[in-house]
């Protein structure tokens, strides 16, 4: 299979100049450039038109799909999840910084464990929880870019966050003796 590779230079002339692959090289003429026709100028006039008013914004959707790369939550080196979508106005770099500071405290409650996490229906969310916390509410928008239901997904997302957590706690050195001293 070749590729071919075609090269093209414009001179400060009227030609241009192509140089192919295998060497050869081929002066064209460039058509004569067309003069500019001069606009008439408006009139100066007291009474101009008004320039119609701009559209009105229209409402921003509570959940919409990001334009930003996902952005990933992880503790104990672990993905828990990836956020796409902008919900409440929020972007998934803002609900990012939301999402660590409730890890935080997730972690820091030594009365939570990986089966302290759970999903809860309430309406039409599903909600991850980790023993009294709220962690996330998972929309359709997160859903729908995971392949998946709302339950599906806080489900395993619920099972992520589980495992990182526990991956994310410091394992405690158990306390040492008095140093042996060999004599």
């Amino acid at each position: 299979m070749r590729t071919w590779f075609v090269l093209v230079l414009v001179a400060a002339m009227a030609t241009v100049t192509v140089a192919s692959a295998w060497g050869a090289v081929t002066k064209v003429k460039k058509p004569a450039a067309k003069a500019k026709a001069a606009k008439p100028r408006p009139r100066a006039t007291k009474a101009r038109a008004k320039a119609p008013a701009p559209a009105a914004p229209r409402p921003t959707p509570a959940v919409t799909t990001a334009t930003e790369p996902p952005q990933e939550i992880v503790a104990g080196g672990m993905v828990i999840l990836r956020l796409r979508a902008t919900v409440a106005g929020r972007t998934p770099t803002q609900r990012m910084g939301i999402l660590y500071e409730r890890l935080n405290g997730i972690i820091s409650d030594r009365k939570v464990h990986a089966k302290d996490c759970r999903t809860v229906r309430e309406g039409n969310d599903w909600l991850v929880m980790a023993g009294p916390h709220l962690f996330v509410t998972v929309t359709d928008v997160e859903a729908k870019d995971n392949e998946a239901t709302p339950q599906q997904l806080a489900t395993m997302w619920a099972a992520n966050l589980g495992q990182a957590i526990e991956a994310a706690r410091p394992v405690p050195i158990p306390a040492l003796g008095e140093p042996k001293h060999d004599q």
